[in-house]
């Protein structure tokens, strides 16, 4: 199936920008045919556009704050995981009162 890319879309700010279109698959198109969901698509659309927004190929501001929104995004679905059934505050509430230095109980693959 071809991508709007590669059907010869035009880029603009709003309908495909370019620092959504780095490879051969539109960022957009990959998160929905992979099902990430909202959590884990907004990780990997501020991991694609890293440094490109702003027009070069890599600036470290604009990279710095796009990786860590992605890294936000990823510990909100790791939070979903681990509180199933809380909303994301009480999940953030719930690990702020773990004692100091004590880090949330790892859940094993077959807890899944």
């Amino acid at each position: 199936m071809a991508t709007k890319r590669q059907q010869g879309v035009k880029h603009s700010a709003v309908d495909h920008p370019a620092h959504y279109n780095v490879g051969q698959i539109e960022v957009i198109d990959a998160i929905e045919d992979w099902g990430l969901g909202f959590d884990l698509g907004n990780a990997v659309k501020y991991i694609v556009r890293a440094g490109r927004k702003s027009g070069d190929a890599w600036r470290k501001t604009s990279a710095l704050e796009d990786l860590q929104k992605a890294e936000w995004y990823v510990h909100r679905a790791i939070q979903r995981l681990r509180y199933p059934g809380l909303t994301s505050k009480e999940a953030q509430a719930k690990e702020r009162v773990l004692p100091r230095g004590r880090k949330p109980r790892r859940v094993a693959d077959e807890d899944c």
